[in-house]
């Protein structure tokens, strides 16, 4: 009888252990599940400036100029204080790809009638294989977009990585001089006004200066000093002439 009880308690217990077992690896299912459904509804970052997009659009005034891409967008600080007398809008989003822009393109830029957006992808694309097709489709049509709505696009090239970054993802650099080859080619057939921030940065081994970059993939407040010396006449040249050369926006459904 003895030996019953505990044969049963055995069995109970390893079935508590076993039930317990289950029960954690399906909560860390439905976790997973969870975070995978958050992450899915809003892989284009339509949320991020909602709220600022909607305050800017009920002032009726356009900016001059809106900055869109990913973390190097994201990184450049105060641009009231590197570009003064310009109204500028930046709508960058840390480790976005580029076709992810193009989702959400029109809340980010044509809803809020700027005169000018300044596209700029990151490294990331390199990182993540993004084909050269799909990097030049996407920055064909969010620039073609602009110029329907009257917003001149300027186009800007992608900045190299670092040899932290080099070193763990052999032949990114590479990859990034390919990119911003097709960028080139884009704006020289198109006629749109590019910066190219590559050539202002990258040294003459072709990196991110090492002494401007804790990660290899960020850059310093100084890179963004020499950054916004390049841009700038590309943007006061482009607020110039806007009024006389902008294309009646587009007044369709938003």
């Amino acid at each position: 009888m003895q030996r019953t009880v505990i044969v049963l308690v055995a069995l109970l217990a390893l079935g508590a252990l076993l039930g317990g077992a289950f029960a954690w690896k399906a909560f860390g299912w439905r976790r997973g599940l969870l975070a995978l459904k958050n992450g899915s509804k809003d892989v284009a970052g339509i949320h991020v400036y909602a709220a600022d997009d909607s305050r800017l659009l009920a002032s009726g005034v356009g900016p001059d100029a809106i900055f869109i891409g990913a973390s190097h967008t994201l990184d450049w600080g105060d641009l009231d204080a590197r570009f003064p007398g310009m109204d500028l809008v930046n709508r960058g989003v840390g480790g976005q790809l580029v076709p992810q822009y193009v989702l959400r393109f029109r809340q980010d830029v044509l809803d809020l009638h700027p005169k000018a957006v300044v596209i700029e992808g990151c490294a990331i694309n390199a990182t993540y294989e993004v084909p050269l097709r799909t990097l030049a489709d996407s920055y064909a049509t969010m620039a073609e977009l602009a110029r329907m709505h009257g917003i001149q696009p300027i186009l800007a090239t992608i900045l190299p990585v670092g040899a932290p970054w080099e070193k763990r993802m052999p032949g990114t650099n590479e990859q990034v001089s390919r990119m911003n080859e097709t960028i080139r080619d884009l704006a020289a057939s198109r006629g749109y006004p590019l910066v190219d921030y590559y050539a202002v940065i990258a040294g003459s081994d072709g990196l991110l200066p090492a002494s401007e970059s804790e990660d290899g993939m960020h850059c310093s407040a100084k890179i963004y000093d020499r950054l916004a010396v390049a841009l700038r006449p590309v943007l006061e040249n482009v607020l110039r002439s806007a009024t006389a050369t902008a294309v009646p926006p587009s007044r369709g459904p938003s």
